[in-house]
């Protein structure tokens, strides 16, 4: 009741419930300190835009327990909220001396985290680390618990639990991204395999599950047992309709209120043209009201296509920053097609682009500059990829049967994440489109009752009878199941179990499969995994993958033959995901004497196995796409330029760098396996550095440059650099800046110079405590943050600038100890950190640092003889300059 009768006590009333509303629906970020994070922390997510909690994410700390470590899923339109919720959750863990695990479904999706994270929790000192097969270092990291947050694809996180449980026992934390998906066949089982781990180790980690693209989840909430926290509320508007004649018909997300609004340029006809005249019109009708699109198709080939024909129609400005990006990747068949389109202010996003050219492409339409984007659905996934306006063809392409793509309608569920890139929270302040284009009346009337006006429910796809088999070999690998009793409430606790999807007779029948092929053992009347059976679990393969694989050893005879190998493993049910599913007419009539006989000879090794009988048996029918593909992941670790590769191939190299991944796991697997079956070490390290150059599509020697994970240093620069006679880090620095960035670009070459400089005096500082290699005696230890140098008798502290200087002059091999300052260090502040080594020098009788007065400095010690102080002889410098420009430049 209003309390009182006067005009004044009536609207003091009102006004406290109205603050009252907005403290339940907004809430300050500054507020985030009455729950317990400091003022550094809610500085952070200030400086990086965050001012207020969304209503979901208020409603998550007040009504559900987020930060008291309920468990708790959270479901809701696309830039509701969710994962900030998530990381409040992830925050909290670490303030309480515990770790944070994101599990995310793609590497592209834990790039992008993380770098977010890193880049906001830097001051602070959270280590947020990567852990994918891009960031391979960070495995070792994770096991050890060397993190704070940790962003993990789930089918990382499930291999690297293999051997068991015990490294989540210091995580209060995980949050399962996208957890919708654990319904899918294709990714359910690292779902269902990464939930069921983490259900049964512990009850103290608090799960936060993210659910987006449905519009009914309570299955979820019933079968996990966890409180759900469901918004059907976006921050942005979204206006989803249909387009046609000009007008586009549409119903507004949040009201459901329904609209019509007209778009300009009915009058417009193309000729010879194959561009839908409805699409051109509708986004030369936004673009010239400024405003950003972005297309989605549904092919690659029609991805470009339309890029290519929207560029030549719209003619807009080019997009310059994006091109001068693009000048550091490497030429490609790909890359000449996109910058025709980006002079003309369009720009493509497919799987045949290279990851650098991809994230140049995000970062140019984040930023505003690149006006229309043309996109696969590889953008669609989580990824914070925002536009205001997204047109959706509503096909989708799926393999069909006999492995050729085939054109279906877009489910329900598709549909929400493609639009949910429109009108995002922070990107849009006033409302988003999320348009399909229809043809006639009658398709317009289709596509609103489908997608306007249809709803996205989880439909729980059953798993084959192997998936359920590999199921139950991971949960016996990391300790969850010991006996028949736990086979049988594991399976009855995952989501299948619990919609009923298999019968009481699937334990015992995965049973006798594991047992039978050598992946499970009995001992008494409990069950324990084989070798074989870790390492299928470990590298995530199918069953009859690792079988093959085994009788690759027995029945064939393949050894350590890379060839037979790789022909062999592409025949596998994995294998198989990596074959060219398009030939080019060259390929479809490939002759396989010749280009066989040309790798054998590359390779010194003769065929064995089913690659011996192909050879020796050229007349049998042959799979001219397995063929294509063995020769393809046979040439992309030779020297050969990746656009030989893709022409050949009619393949990107977005692709190539795929399949070699792909093939790259399944050699590893067979050096585990090997380890087994009679491979000796020897044997074994051969095919580990193949599996090696596969993941990186390269030589041997460019192995080394590959792993510094340099920014924008792709394949075909380590191939030019090691041409040059470049294959390490002090190759690199000795060659000498002016030599490394005429190879290279040289935002590249910049990249290169200061990690090989910072890799060499981390080497340096291994020495501590050692005498520095030489004659003379100098020591050095670590200090703290500085570096304690002993020098006859006497210590100074340097900083670790000025130690990496001094540790090089130190070293000096060149003449009469000459180092050119473009050895110290790469920029234009030589000069200023050597007059601070100078002065921190000083008071050490008989030390200095000299100058030739030529841009050359040299180290003198007590006792050096044989230096000259003054009076230098010119010649000599001169010509030992002649010839160290002459070196750096070979």
């Amino acid at each position: 009741m209003l309390r009182g009768c006067s005009c004044f006590g009536w609207l003091l009333q009102l006004l406290e419930l109205w603050l009252g509303f907005l403290w339940v629906t907004f809430m300050r970020i500054e507020n985030l300190t009455k729950y317990g994070f400091s003022r550094r922390i809610v500085d952070c997510w200030r400086e990086s835009g965050l001012d207020f909690l969304l209503p979901l994410q208020v409603e998550a700390l007040k009504d559900f327990g987020l930060l008291q470590g309920n468990n708790v899923l959270i479901n809701g339109p696309t830039s509701s909220g969710k994962t900030f919720c998530g990381e409040l959750a992830a925050v909290r863990s670490v303030m309480n001396n515990k770790r944070a695990i994101f599990l995310v479904p793609l590497k592209a999706l834990a790039s992008e985290k993380f770098w977010e994270l890193k880049k906001r929790y830097r001051k602070i000192g959270f280590k947020v680390i990567a852990v994918t097969s891009d960031y391979p270092g960070n495995k070792r990291l994770f096991v050890k618990g060397t993190y704070d947050i940790a962003v993990v694809v789930y089918e990382m996180f499930n291999s690297l639990t293999v051997n068991g449980l015990s490294l989540l026992e210091s995580v209060g934390t995980i949050i399962f991204d996208e957890l919708q998906l654990v319904t899918t066949t294709d990714r359910g089982l690292a779902y269902e395999l990464a939930i069921s781990k983490v259900r049964n180790i512990s009850s103290s980690i608090q799960m936060i599950g993210l659910i987006g693209g449905l519009d009914e989840c309570r299955l979820f909430s019933e079968w996990l047992n966890i409180s759900l926290l469901k918004s059907t509320n976006r921050p942005v508007e979204l206006y989803q309709g249909v387009l046609f004649g000009g007008k586009f018909f549409y119903r507004r997300y949040n009201d459901c209120r329904e609209g019509l609004e007209y778009f300009k340029g009915t009058d417009i006809i193309l000729q010879d043209c194959d561009i839908p005249i409805e699409l051109y019109r509708g986004v030369k009708h936004l673009v010239d009201k400024d405003e950003q699109v972005l297309i989605f198709t549904a092919t690659r080939n029609g991805c470009v296509n339309l890029a290519v024909g929207l560029a030549e129609l719209l003619s807009l400005s080019a997009v310059n920053d994006v091109l001068n990006m693009l000048d550091d990747i490497p030429d490609t068949v790909q890359k000449g097609k996109l910058l025709s389109c980006l002079q003309k202010g369009v720009g493509f996003h497919n799987a045949d682009l290279g990851l650098s050219s991809r994230r140049i492409l995000e970062a140019g339409f984040r930023s505003g500059e690149l006006k229309v984007m043309v996109s696969t659905s590889t953008l669609a996934m989580g990824v914070n990829f925002p536009s205001k306006n997204v047109f959706i063809e509503a096909v989708k392409c799926y393999d069909g049967y006999d492995g050729r793509p085939i054109l279906k309608p877009l489910v329900m569920y598709d549909y929400n994440q493609l639009a949910g890139r429109a009108g995002r929270f922070g990107h849009t302040d006033d409302f988003g489109r999320a348009i399909v284009i229809a043809d006639d009346e009658t398709r317009r009337e289709v596509l609103w009752d489908s997608y306007v006006y249809g709803s996205a429910h989880p439909k729980v796809e059953p798993f084959d009878i192997e998936k359920l088999a590999n199921l139950l070999l991971r949960w016996t690998s990391c300790g969850l199941v010991k006996d028949y009793d736990d086979i049988r409430n594991m399976f009855a606790n995952t989501l299948r179990g619990y919609c009923e999807k298999y019968g009481d007779w699937v334990p015992q029948k995965t049973i006798d499969i594991l047992v039978e092929h050598g992946f499970l053992k009995f001992k008494g009347y409990r069950f324990y995994c084989t070798e074989l059976g870790k390492a299928t679990a470990r590298h995530n393969i199918f069953l009859n993958t690792a079988i093959l694989i085994k009788d690759g050893f027995g029945q064939h005879g393949l050894s350590d033959n890379f060839l037979s190998w790789i022909y062999y493993l592409i025949d596998t049910p994995d294998g198989q995901k990596l074959i060219l599913k398009r030939l080019s007419i060259s390929q479809e009539k490939l002759d396989i004497v010749e280009p066989l006989s040309h790798l054998f000879d590359l390779y010194s090794e003769k065929p064995s196995g089913q690659l011996a009988v192909l050879v020796t048996n050229p007349e049998i029918p042959v799979d001219q796409a397995r063929v294509a593909t063995f020769s393809l992941i046979a040439e992309m670790i030779q020297p050969f330029p990746t656009m030989e590769l893709e022409t050949k191939y009619d393949i990107g190299w977005g692709r190539i760098k795929h399949i070699g991944e792909g093939a790259s796991n399944l050699m590893q697997a067979v050096v585990d396996i090997g380890g087994y079956q009679n491979l000796d070490d020897k044997q074994r390290q051969k095919l580990h550095i193949y599996a090696e150059r596969l993941f990186h599509c390269l030589t041997e020697e460019g192995l080394t440059l590959a792993l510094l994970k340099v920014p924008l240093l792709e394949r075909d620069y380590i191939l030019r650099l090691n041409s040059a006679g470049m294959f390490t880090p002090s190759d690199i620095i000795n060659a000498g800046f002016d030599a490394v960035s005429s190879i290279v670009p040289e935002r590249v070459a910049n990249n290169l110079y200061k990690i090989c400089q910072d890799i060499l005096s981390e080497k340096s500082m291994e020495t501590v405590n050692k005498p520095l290699p030489g004659s003379r005696a100098l020591r050095a230890r670590k200090a703290g943050s500085r570096y304690e140098v002993e020098i006859g008798g006497m210590k100074v502290l340097l900083q670790p600038k000025l130690y990496s200087y001094l540790f090089k002059l130190y070293n000096a091999d060149k003449l009469e100890g000459w180092l050119d300052k473009s050895f110290l260090d790469h920029g234009s502040n030589q000069v200023k950190y050597i007059y601070k080594l100078k002065k921190a020098l000083e008071s050490v009788p008989g030390v200095a640092v000299e100058s030739d007065g030529s841009g050359r400095y040299r180290l003198v010690l007590p006792g050096d003889t044989g230096k000259l102080r003054k009076g230098i002889d010119v010649s000599r410098v001169i010509t030992d300059k002649k010839v160290s420009t002459a070196y750096r430049r070979s």
